[in-house]
């Protein structure tokens, strides 16, 4: 986990859409610079990062661009995350129906849906446990950052 702070310059949002009809979900993307490093934030809420504004961010970088998955605007004192709780705890149903479907639908290791859907649920389960853990981390890094 990486974090950088500075002047956020070049500062623009966008909201992507994707999916069709009832389906259809939004997220709110920013991409600015820190120091000449460029910066992204996707989130289900709307960035709230202004040109010239002081911002301390925490991620990963990936080809050249540090993907936050945390930032705290120090001038206005607005922070913001994507919720870890809902994650947490969305992560913790998928692992328990997953567990729930391989110890109550699968008698014998021929039945393989049941398998395979106790398995995949497991799966998403653990995904999100760690998407929840780079998240609170992230977090954590910028809790304490100050103006100066």
């Amino acid at each position: 986990m990486e974090k950088i702070k500075g002047k956020a310059t070049n500062v623009r949002n966008t909201v992507e859409i994707s999916g069709e009809g009832r389906n259809r979900s939004s997220s709110h993307v920013s991409v600015f610079k820190i120091n000449g490093r460029p910066i992204m934030i996707k989130s289900v809420d709307p960035v709230m990062i202004e040109e010239d504004d002081f911002v301390a961010v925490a991620g990963r970088p990936s080809n050249g661009v540090l993907k936050a998955y945390a930032y705290k605007n120090l001038t206005t004192g607005v922070s913001g995350n994507d919720s870890a709780t809902v994650m947490f705890l969305a992560s913790l149903v998928a692992i328990g129906a997953g567990t729930a479907v391989l110890l109550v639908f699968s008698e014998s290791i021929m039945d393989i849906l049941p398998n395979l859907g106790g398995t995949l649920f497991i799966g998403v389960g653990l995904t999100g446990i760690y998407e929840t853990y780079k998240l609170s981390t992230a977090y954590r890094l910028l809790k304490a950052e100050r103006m100066f």
